[in-house]
């Protein structure tokens, strides 16, 4: 029997949660287990109130509904570990995710709502959601201001550059003058097209239950006009309502929404490779940091270890 490891940086499987957790950190609070449990709860608890804004819930008082509205971002770390527990008897991550919020909701004013908790819904109607939410915050909140920040950094370094004179290469041969500004800077501009891209792009979202078909909603309730519910409510979430669909709403939009991803991670990789080519052709030299060590045998060298580690985790990524 092999012995159980305590997770660290040493003992992760993916060098992301491994090697290079301090470089990815900033991303666990949007896209970890535990932010999809939280988002997932938020769903749940805003599904809540839309249907008794429609009358099928009861009337909500306004704590109540400020409760149910941060009920997601309030989850805790124990009570996702609950969630984690209750799967393990269930076997599906959102009926114990279901479970655990009626728990929640026990003993309180909310308690009369327990039977009404993932109501006609079926599980993708929650996780097509909370993924496309977790996607939207972790690039609105990490991923667009740190590309932004490479972009300004390339601007100005292209700036400080742009009356240094170089010579130009074409097919990895001498060809003729440019400045070393200039070539910077198409990065600058590469990149800045792929962000305007980003930003614009929307995903989508469907609420539409088990098939597609509003079944168990219609059957219950065939009064309520669900198509518009279902289309007000994902309109609340910022997405795009998806009207037409079987049980699964399909990925192609986010499909596209890593095309981007790939595209911007390319750009990077080419600057990475053209950089390491500036520091061989000796137009940037590497200070070596106190204590760094070039090489495990040539003193002589410095290696271009964050260009190389940064095109290796990119074309990971890519992958």
């Amino acid at each position: 029997m092999h012995e159980k490891l305590e997770l660290t940086e040493l003992t992760a499987i993916s060098p992301l949660d491994g090697r290079y957790r301090e470089r990815t950190v900033e991303l666990a609070p949007h896209v970890s287990e535990y932010a999809l449990i939280k988002t997932r709860f938020e769903i749940e608890a805003k599904y809540l109130v839309a249907l008794s804004d429609i009358g099928v819930v009861r009337k909500l008082t306004k704590r109540e509904r400020a409760n149910l509205n941060s009920f997601g971002q309030n989850i805790s770390l124990t009570e996702a570990v609950k969630v984690k527990k209750i799967e393990a008897e269930t076997r599906h991550d959102v009926k114990a995710m279901e479970r655990v919020f009626r728990d929640l909701v026990g003993g309180t004013s909310l308690e009369d709502l327990t039977e009404t908790i993932h109501l006609g819904l079926t599980s993708e109607d929650v996780n097509n959601l909370a993924y496309r939410l977790m996607l939207k915050r972790a690039t609105a909140e990490v991923i667009l201001p740190t590309i932004s920040g490479l972009v300004e950094e390339i601007t100005d370094r292209a700036d400080s550059y742009k009356a240094i004179p170089m010579l130009g290469r074409t097919h990895g041969q001498p060809a003729i003058p440019t400045t070393l500004g200039k070539e910077i800077v198409i990065f600058a501009s590469r990149l800045n097209k792929q962000l305007e891209k980003l930003k614009e792009h929307k995903l989508t979202g469907k609420l539409n239950g088990a098939i597609g078909n509003y079944n168990a909603l219609n059957l219950a309730y065939p009064k309520i006009d669900w198509i518009d519910f279902s289309t007000k409510f994902i309109k609340s979430l910022d997405l795009e309502p998806n009207l037409i669909t079987n049980q699964i709403n399909p990925y192609d939009d986010i499909a596209e929404y890593f095309h981007n991803f790939q595209r911007i991670n390319g750009i990077i990789i080419d600057m990475d490779q053209d950089f390491w080519r500036y520091i061989s052709d000796n137009w940037f030299h590497q200070e070596v940091k106190k204590g760094e060590v070039g090489s495990s045998t040539m003193p002589q060298k410095v290696n271009p270890i964050d260009f190389e580690n940064s095109e290796g985790n990119l074309t990971i990524a890519n992958g």
